[in-house]
């Protein structure tokens, strides 16, 4: 047999044996949200400089800032410099600047959104030149480039 009984502040439990005694166990108090504390009087909304952006990409500069896209830009062309003598041509290995590092991180969340659970894009199936591919791609940055890039980039 359980007789619940119920203090102020820390619900008890109390449990009766075949011999008639009694055995308290005292149950963590865990704060559970009622229909009524569920209800939002105030919804959530954007804060700051973020408030005024009314277009995709003033959001996402808001993010990702110009200040971010130059450190990535500065590393990454210092890296590349490191790596410059390995390579037969310079042109193979050109610096970078924000601007690309900003189509490079556009194209990236571009794939992301284009890619399905149901299949797997591959970088040629994005820039197929059989007309199969997706514009946007071959219009922004060479595959060669993108490979390198992503390549580099992360390192």
């Amino acid at each position: 047999m359980i007789i619940a009984t119920m203090k102020w502040t820390v619900p008890t439990v109390v449990f009766i044996g075949k011999d008639k005694t009694q055995r308290g166990k005292v149950k963590s108090f865990t704060h559970i949200l009622r229909r009524w504390q569920n209800i939002l009087t105030k919804l959530p909304e954007l804060m700051g400089h973020v408030r005024n952006a009314t277009t995709p990409f003033e959001a996402w500069s808001c993010l990702i800032t110009n200040e971010i896209l130059d450190n990535i830009a500065q590393h990454t062309s210092q890296y590349i410099l490191s790596i410059q003598p390995k390579f037969c041509h310079e042109s193979d290995a050109k610096l970078t600047d924000k601007i690309e590092v900003k189509d490079f991180i556009g194209l990236l969340c571009l794939a992301g959104a284009l890619r399905s659970n149901k299949q797997r894009l591959d970088l040629e199936e994005l820039w197929g030149a059989n007309g199969d591919g997706i514009e946007h791609f071959r219009m922004v940055m060479n595959h060669k480039r993108f490979k390198f890039l992503i390549r580099y980039v992360v390192e």
